[in-house]
């Protein structure tokens, strides 16, 4: 194999190496946004639950119902 060859494919591994770096550490940063994303929706859904649900529990199948 000519030094050319082995520099050619040497300078390909190095950037599919680092395309796959890129790809991995983007989708793992997505998926992080995405989680806390549907966290804070969930946690503020359940905070309009816990508001629009009175303490009482006799009352909570009617306010359940509305």
């Amino acid at each position: 194999m000519t030094f050319a060859r082995r520099l050619v494919l040497g300078t390909v591994l190095v950037l599919l190496f680092t395309i796959l770096v890129l790809f991995w550490s983007a989708e793992r940063a997505l998926r992080r946004d995405l989680e806390s994303g549907v966290a804070r929706r969930l946690l503020r859904e359940a905070a309009l639950v816990r508001e629009a649900v009175p303490g009482d529990t006799s009352a909570n199948a009617a306010a359940i119902r509305r």
